[in-house]
């Protein structure tokens, strides 16, 4: 019976993975930017020791960031923009350029242009840096406009799904990046996540009844193996 014990715990431990990156999801269904993360599993054939046939089993591949578009939500901030459509704001961090969709930014000492976390803005000039007065007005093309002069323009660029990879504080780091990025800017609104969380809490129960039932397929086989050896030594 040990080969259905090792399908059984290979789903056991597909159902907790899923539950692990659902349950971060749920977390993050309010943090503005936050894109959804999908478990990405496949099917294996492993060759137990004794075996006759080859055991289905699930395999691990990691998780791939859902890049959908959350909806926004009008602050009036003009230092908070959004992302609509395809595109990444970019920043600096110590790590080197990294790539964000949560636009709440805010004036640091000097003028500089900074996130949430104190990472400097970059445009096409490098660090956007602002006037310590005037109306700051940044169009639908990410063009930064200072009682109506242009200083910067936000550099935006696209990186594909698949090269996404999460540094946390809503940063993600990528190394297939372009400048195709074809979204419009928001002025005065901030990205919401991309998380349902009415259907993030459905796959939760979902993926915990998976694993209820794997929790009882691998007793319901333990209990057939002490059976059999029970019935083995009866014999005896």
């Amino acid at each position: 019976m040990a080969d259905g014990i090792y399908a059984a715990l290979s789903g056991g431990m597909a159902s907790l993975e899923v539950l692990d990156v659902l349950s971060n999801n749920l977390a993050n269904a309010d943090a503005h930017g936050y894109k959804t993360d999908r478990p990405v599993f496949s099917e294996a054939l492993a060759q137990a020791k004794g075996a006759q046939n080859d055991i289905v089993q699930v395999a691990n591949r990691g998780t791939l960031v859902d890049t959908a578009q959350g909806p926004l939500q009008q602050t009036k901030n003009p230092l908070d923009v959004a992302m609509n459509g395809n595109g990444f704001f970019t920043v600096a961090t110590p790590g080197g350029e990294r790539f964000t969709r949560r636009g709440d930014f805010r004036l640091a000492e000097g003028g500089a242009l900074v996130t949430a976390s104190g990472h400097a803005v970059i445009g096409e000039k490098g660090p956007v840096r602002l006037p310590t007065t005037g109306s700051v007005v940044i169009d639908d093309k990410g063009g930064v406009h200072v009682d109506g002069a242009q200083i910067d323009r936000l550099k935006i660029v696209h990186a594909p799904a698949a090269s996404l990879r999460k540094e946390g504080d809503g940063l993600f780091a990528s190394a297939n990046v372009t400048s195709s990025a074809d979204g419009q800017v928001v002025q005065g609104s901030l990205e919401r996540s991309n998380v349902s969380a009415v259907g993030t809490m459905s796959q939760l129960m979902m993926a915990s009844r998976s694993f209820e039932l794997a929790v009882q397929m691998m007793q319901s086989y333990r209990r057939m193996d002490e059976k059999l050896v029970a019935d083995m030594g009866k014999g005896a």
